[in-house]
């Protein structure tokens, strides 16, 4: 039944009307007539009846003729201009995977020629050097990478093979942070400053100190609250105890008792972001190699994990049960902990949300180190370091007195894929050991001896150099004090 037909039936439609039934005129296409002295039913327009029937009609045909061009229009018009869109954006279309994958290698090796280039000072490129550093790239993203230089190092280094000895005038040193690429050294202090200094001349650039006390701000409202984040920050109030700079050297983090981490431009040591969140003093900071992911460790025996493309809080890792003093990472998406006195290491896979937990007895371990992906070295307040595997769950070497009796294992460092780790103590000692082809045990190598309480150790990436934080205190207290001691940093040559 049309439109108009339904319009038009008498509102009596079950009655017999001039002698043919509503059925029947329905099926004739004709309309029943009125009764003699009744109304028509009102039709749409100034015009009744027929006429306006017919003009409603049209005015409906013609609204899904127009209708339907425009949709037929849209529909012929769309896949000739997505066709184009495509054509244009990606000139590597067609290509076949073999194609790719030879594009990008050449795209690779021309990158590594430049690199190459420009190190070598406009002399010829050795191709012989661009062959192994593709060897060795490959190596390091499968994890198997070995740097072997322990035949290189002598048994004790003197004072002529310390570069420099470069001395802060100002509280203990709590943190170090070295970006070997761009020749500089960040160092943190227990009064909250952090300097920058240029390695290999040993000159101080420039340096970031704690923000003078001001009145406290009226944080009531909202609109407060997003000012006062908003707002750069200008440094940390009280001590520093952990600084981390990221593999490209576009972010500096680094953590304090005021329970903050700040970002920072390393350039100039301006502030961009301060986080919080952490209930507790931030004990350590680091980046994941290669990325701008950042764990950062504190007192309130969480770790929390920070992006920082997006300057954001991504997520907080809980199972510690007391504070975690240490955090260390690589390549992969995971961390690696220590928890002090509840006497556990633990490592972190963020993406599986999971953890492995190690348990190492005696008593508290405050520092760790990580060789490769998977072996690890610690270091304990009763002197004991141990060599571990991610996968044992006891140390595969136990050295306990490491540096002799009563001697404190405040920090340790290790070349990344390499076959030596080192340990600094509260006797003024660092001690360089050999790790083994299996990495199941460590000995002896070499010696340093200084005059003060090592806080911090790193290796260059070939492992012919050593920075060192020096300081009078331990980091994260005053139970042990050497006058005698210079507060800053050593640099030191371990081998051509």
């Amino acid at each position: 039944m049309s439109f108009n037909d339904a319009f038009f039936a008498s509102p009596g439609g079950g009655k017999k009307s001039g002698g043919r039934s509503s059925s029947q005129n329905k099926r004739s296409g004709k309309r029943p007539a009125a009764k003699q002295g009744s109304r028509s039913t009102p039709a749409f327009g100034r015009k009744g009846g027929r006429d306006a029937g017919h003009a409603g009609q049209a005015k409906l045909q013609k609204r899904k003729e127009v209708l339907g061009e425009d949709i037929d229009s849209d529909d012929s018009a769309g896949p000739a201009d997505d066709s184009g869109e495509d054509d244009s954006d990606d000139e590597y279309a067609h290509e076949t995977p073999a194609e790719k994958r030879l594009r990008l290698a050449k795209e690779l090796i021309a990158k590594i020629e430049d690199e190459e280039r420009d190190q070598a000072d406009g002399k010829d490129i050795d191709v012989d050097a661009i062959g192994d550093r593709l060897r060795d790239d490959l190596a390091e993203s499968k994890g198997n990478l070995k740097r072997k230089v322990q035949q290189k190092y002598k048994p004790n280094y003197e004072a002529s093979d310390i570069v420099s000895h470069r001395r802060y005038r100002g509280k203990p040193v709590t943190c170090i942070a070295v970006d070997w690429e761009r020749d500089t050294v960040f160092i943190g202090a227990k009064d909250g400053v952090i300097t920058k200094w240029t390695l290999s001349t040993g000159e101080r650039i420039v340096e970031v100190r704690k923000p003078l006390e001001e009145p406290a701000e009226d944080l009531s409202t909202q609109m407060a609250r997003k000012a006062a984040e908003r707002r750069a920050p200008t440094g940390h109030v009280g001590a520093v105890l952990a600084l981390a700079v990221s593999t490209d050297g576009t972010f500096l983090a680094s953590g304090g008792v005021d329970m903050a981490v700040i970002i920072w431009n390393p350039e100039f040591l301006q502030g961009l972001k301060l986080f919080r969140g952490h209930r507790g003093p931030v004990t350590s900071v680091q980046f994941r190699r290669k990325s701008h992911q950042l764990f950062s460790g504190s007192f309130d025996r969480t770790l929390k994990v920070w992006n920082l493309d997006a300057m954001s809080y991504v997520e907080t890792l809980y199972g510690h049960q007391e504070a975690v003093l240490d955090v260390d990472c690589m390549d992969r998406d995971r961390a690696l902990s220590c928890g002090g006195r509840d006497r556990s290491l633990r490592v972190w896979k963020v993406v599986e949300e999971s953890q492995l937990v190690f348990n190492g007895g005696g008593e508290s371990i405050d520092c760790i180190a990580m060789l490769t992906e998977s072996v690890f070295v610690s270091g304990s307040e009763n002197g004991t370091i141990a060599l571990w595997d991610s996968t044992r769950k006891k140390p595969q070497h136990t050295i306990r007195n490491a540096h002799g009796a009563n001697a404190w294992i405040t920090t340790v460092g290790a070349l990344r894929f390499g076959d030596v780790a080192a340990s600094g103590s509260s006797d003024g000692r660092i001690k360089v050991w050999a790790c083994d082809n299996g990495y199941r045990k460590l000995t002896p190598l070499s010696e340093i001896a200084i005059v003060g309480i090592i806080t911090g150790i790193e290796f260059n990436a070939t492992g012919s150099s050593l920075v060192a934080s020096v300081a009078q205190e331990h980091r994260l207290g005053r139970w042990i004090r050497e006058r005698a001691a210079r507060n800053g940093y050593i640099h030191v040559q371990l081998c051509q």
